[in-house]
């Protein structure tokens, strides 16, 4: 499942699940501090280590709107982040961000995505998350 916070004290976001252009879409709306994120906490999905993977994120933003996404991926012992991916300020039209990578372990797949600015009206808007098994590394 997906939870949303934010990481600051004293912050205030809103999230909410709306119709745009005839999509859903999930709004990331910070009106107080530069700190709201959705995130999974049990595993978007089990990846195995030495296979290459996709995550692919359709988003834009509202004004100076900036963001990321973070991949981690949870083990047993460990929760260790992959990477982050930063998404573009200013993106007006709906625009896929790709994460591609290939884990050391197997394990399952979280994703934080966070709103970065903490003006109000800046917003962040994301249609689709999708991840795709690649290929196999061996």
């Amino acid at each position: 499942g997906w939870h949303t916070n934010t990481w600051k004290a004293n912050s205030q976001s809103t999230f909410s699940l709306e119709q745009i252009e005839g999509q859903k879409a999930i709004r990331i709306h910070n009106q107080a501090q530069n700190s709201g994120q959705i995130f999974s906490n049990h595993g978007l999905v089990a990846v195995k280590k030495n296979h290459r993977y996709r995550v692919r994120i359709t988003y834009r933003t509202n004004e100076n709107t900036e963001g990321n996404i973070s991949l981690r991926l949870d083990t047993p012992s460990h929760h260790a982040e992959i990477f982050t991916v930063n998404l573009r300020p200013n993106v007006s039209e709906w625009t896929p961000v790709d994460a591609i990578f290939v884990p050391n372990s197997d394990g399952k797949l979280n994703l934080t995505i966070r709103n970065l600015r903490g003006i109000s009206g800046n917003e962040l808007l994301i249609k689709q998350i999708e991840v795709f098994a690649l290929e196999t590394y061996e």
